[in-house]
């Protein structure tokens, strides 16, 4: 009889101790994802602060890093894209509040107004679409008279760490034929998965593993 009761008693004991660490783990994971909402929320202000913060500023990439190159060299090319791509007014030295490298072939531009910033981006869409039409190269650094070889030259807003990640997961889906068409507009991505598809917009990166290869 006592063993049947110490044989009791040891069952209890390992039952009650497996529910209190069922316990804690339940607590734990709780816990756990208690904190990754945290996480989402301070990086969904972060990309939200960083938007703000880069609303005038545009990147220009492709562009090879020139010999001698100095602030007034880099403003003398940004100048030259603004003619190049028709602008209505030229872009004037005090409409650039800082230019620099970011990498060797990007360019960052930040402008005193958004206006600037918008009108360039505009113009950029608008050249290369009357290239394309008219099947001819697209905006290239043969058209702003670099020394080398034609180098095509892209040119875009901005963007903030997680956007940049997101737009590139999203033109690697292009890559991969899942997507016909990858972009941006004001700091968001949007991609068409067929011609003559509405724009859909990608704020996860989640958004994206629901696209399958045509």
């Amino acid at each position: 009889m006592t063993q049947n009761q110490d044989l009791h008693k040891s069952l209890e004991m390992f039952t009650n101790r497996h529910e209190e660490l069922l316990q804690k783990i339940n607590i734990l994971e709780q816990e756990n994802n208690d904190y990754k909402k945290r996480v989402c929320v301070l990086e969904h202000k972060l990309n939200h602060l960083e938007r703000n913060a880069s609303t005038t500023t545009i990147e220009i990439r492709n562009l090879f890093k020139q010999s001698n190159e100095n602030k007034e060299a880099l403003t003398h090319i940004i100048q030259k894209l603004g003619s190049t791509l028709g602008l209505e007014t030229s872009i004037q030295e005090s409409e650039i509040r800082n230019i620099y490298r970011f990498r060797s072939e990007t360019l960052v531009v930040d402008f005193t107004t958004s206006l600037r910033e918008e009108s360039i981006i505009s113009k950029y869409k608008i050249y290369n679409k009357a290239k394309r039409e008219g099947r001819e190269p697209q905006l290239n650094s043969n058209h702003i008279n670099l020394p080398g070889p034609s180098r095509p030259i892209y040119i875009s807003e901005y963007l903030t760490s997680k956007v940049r990640r997101l737009f590139y997961l999203a033109r690697e889906n292009v890559k991969n034929r899942k997507l016909v068409a990858a972009w941006t507009t004001h700091g968001k991505v949007y991609v068409k998965k067929e011609e003559g598809a509405a724009p859909i917009r990608i704020e996860e990166e989640n958004d994206l593993q629901k696209f399958k290869p045509r």
